[in-house]
């Protein structure tokens, strides 16, 4: 099924916010309208140039596992949007994939957006966003509208705790009336390495407590273990066991048996790309990191640290940091999600030790949208 967007934009530059006000301006008896499945913008002569937005839908079969998670690095999405997640959620269920192009006036229609889609039930969920160019992200709204057009009523699940994403608002969507259900509001914490000049510069800008703590345990007989894929199998045991202790301490129930199966199924879904780094002495385990890399994106999921005074929990995380910094010194390493917005300026709740490490705060979106038809 093929939906099609067409509307013109002065300068190129005019936003989906003046597109959304313009298609509700636009009488269904005016004459020259589109037929069904294409919405128009008309009495509008005096713009430069003409942009149209077409979905088209893709099967498995006719997509590269590289050429999707290509598109979804360059797009800034999170793991969770990745192919491995695709594949996996075809087991429970079905997945529809769908790109859009634009057209202008004159030139061959260019790509600027994937996503995939598991309808279930009155459910439309986004795996785990609407992939956008960065510098085609002013379309995002049109894009979700295509979406509901191609779907129709039903209740939207779109974004994760993972999604880094800047938000957009969503206008009417014609012949629809729609309802948030839920709206989180919460960022993700990260640790930008493009804001330093290497290592060397991070470490010295780090907390004191943290340096001290690294320094500690380098004086040590801990080594340093790290297992990708099914082959860290073995360490799910002990990170279970330190992420048990963990919570025992702050009294959150925990079982330990869904645990295991949670983390063994991650590494099974993502292979190579999930690790658990370990630090140990002799056979005893006093650190476990849980990380998924994704591009430049390094993902802390999961860790534990039992008590210990050879700071044995900062010489697992800044040795990962060292190493991500030799691998990607533009890259980032995503902490995890806090409840409130990101601050405009510095660090904004969450973690304490995490602020040590000079973490940021930056805008994260997820949110279920409720569509009836009008």
């Amino acid at each position: 099924m093929r939906l099609i967007i067409s509307w013109q934009i002065r300068n190129s530059l005019f936003r989906a916010k003046a597109a959304n006000n313009l298609i509700r301006d636009v009488p269904k008896t005016s004459p020259g309208l589109e037929p069904p499945g294409r919405l128009g913008l008309h009495r509008l002569g005096c713009f430069l140039s003409i942009t149209e937005i077409r979905m088209s839908a893709r099967s498995f079969s006719s997509l590269r596992r590289d050429e999707w998670d290509n598109f979804v690095l360059i797009s800034g999405g999170s793991f969770l949007g990745s192919w491995a997640v695709l594949r996996a959620r075809t087991l429970v269920g079905t997945v529809s994939i769908f790109e859009f192009f634009i057209r202008r006036e004159s030139g061959d229609p260019q790509k600027i957006g994937q996503c995939a889609i598991a309808p279930a039930r009155g459910n439309v969920i986004f795996l785990d966003r609407i992939h956008l160019k960065p510098d085609q992200r002013h379309l995002w709204d049109l894009c979700f509208k295509l979406i509901v057009q191609r779907f129709g009523a039903a209740v939207y699940y779109y974004g994760s705790h993972w999604n880094h994403e800047d938000r957009c608002e969503l206008g009417a969507i014609p012949g629809f009336v729609t309802q948030i259900v839920s709206d989180k509001q919460f960022h993700i914490d990260l640790i930008d390495l493009h804001d330093w000049d290497g290592f060397p510069a991070y470490r010295r800008d780090i907390s004191e407590n943290v340096r001290r703590d690294y320094r500690k345990a380098q004086h040590t007989s801990a080594r340093l273990e790290t297992r990708f894929g099914l082959t860290a199998l073995r360490d799910v045991f002990p990170l279970v066991t330190l992420r048990a202790e963990v919570m025992h301490k702050h009294r959150v129930r925990f079982s330990s048996f869904v645990d295991y199966f949670v983390h063994a199924v991650k590494l099974a879904i993502f292979g190579s790309n999930a690790f658990i780094t370990t630090v140990r002495i002799k056979t005893k385990c006093y650190s476990a990191f849980f990380g998924i890399q994704s591009g430049s994106r390094l993902y802390y999921i999961s860790g534990g640290t039992t008590k210990n005074r050879s700071g044995f929990g900062s010489y697992l995380l800044l040795t990962l940091i060292e190493n991500w910094f030799v691998r990607h010194p533009n890259g980032k390493l995503v902490m995890g999600a806090v409840s409130g917005p990101a601050a405009p300026n510095g660090y904004a709740g969450g973690s304490t030790y995490w602020n040590k490490l000079r973490v940021k705060p930056v805008s994260a979106v997820q949110f279920q949208l409720d569509v009836k038809v009008e």
